[in-house]
């Protein structure tokens, strides 16, 4: 695992909802100018393409706010903690359903209860 710097338009994400309370409470953050006692964002290397694991609401936040770089834990896919074949099935279904990149989320924010329905 390395910890980096990672370009928030390269992450594909493999949640394909975010979740509104947790969306609200990272903005929360932002607001407080707390965002940077977030913890890194969790990713994985499938190739040269960058998924991102855990954390994306804070990159969904991030982005909103303007930023371009994340601090990202990166793991190549073979090391991730966690259902690597899952994983690797989650980064084909989103680059099949065009969701490529955490600004194609805005439009899939879920209150709790249809989150739960429809991802967890």
């Amino acid at each position: 695992m390395e910890l980096l710097s990672v370009l928030i338009e390269n992450l594909i994400p493999n949640n394909f909802y975010l979740n509104e309370d947790k969306i609200k409470s990272v903005r929360q953050a932002y607001e407080n100018n707390n965002q940077k006692v977030l913890p890194p964002v969790t990713v994985a290397v499938i190739g040269e393409e960058y998924l991102l694991i855990d954390g994306h609401s804070r990159a969904f936040v991030a982005f909103e706010n303007g930023e371009k770089d994340i601090i990202a834990e990166v793991y190549p896919i073979e090391e991730i903690p966690g259902p690597t074949k899952l994983y690797i099935y989650l980064h084909n279904k989103a680059k099949e359903l065009n969701l490529t990149s955490i600004d194609k989320l805005k439009n899939r924010i879920l209150n709790s209860e249809k989150h739960k329905v429809l991802w967890v």
